[in-house]
């Protein structure tokens, strides 16, 4: 049984008004990530009392860019939102369509990341507990309200 030492999470959500209907996944909570701890994560985070959005759709390349994104953190040994790019850059460099809105070089509307956690609850009570990152995860905010689409979240855990 493999002992996880840290959990590196990224969550990107993208409205699913600009997500075209041939590319829009079934909502298998499976693809929201590669683990278990990850689907686990996602089902917190769509099943939640005060989640405001009542839809959200998970998508398989949000997924892959999750788990390069974790990837890239574990290897440089960094929790950080601009490691190997801005997260709204990241996903425009993979093809996925962000708003023209989404700020560009350095921005980030889509992204939330965690390090140290070990299991999927305490990821989620941290992100419970920052105002900022309740607001986005739960649809606080009008904002991200749109965001119906794409928990897509990576656990890994760096050796």
């Amino acid at each position: 049984m493999q002992i996880f030492r840290s959990i590196f999470l990224t969550m990107l959500l993208v409205p699913f008004a600009v997500m075209p209907a041939e590319e829009t996944a079934d909502n298998d909570v499976t693809a929201c990530g590669f683990s278990p701890q990850a689907i686990a994560l996602a089902k917190l985070i769509q099943q939640d009392p005060l989640q405001q959005r009542a839809y959200i759709q998970c998508h398989p390349l949000l997924a892959q860019a999750a788990d390069d994104k974790a990837r890239v953190m574990a290897e440089v040994g960094m929790v950080m939102h601009n490691v190997g790019g801005s997260p709204n850059s990241r996903l425009r460099e993979i093809g996925f369509p962000l708003p023209r809105y989404y700020s560009g070089v350095m921005g980030n509307q889509v992204e939330a990341i965690a390090g140290g956690y070990t299991t999927p609850d305490s990821v989620w009570r941290a992100f419970k507990g920052s105002k900022s990152h309740r607001q986005h995860l739960l649809g606080e905010l009008d904002f991200y309200r749109e965001q119906q689409v794409k928990p897509e979240i990576n656990l890994s855990s760096p050796q």
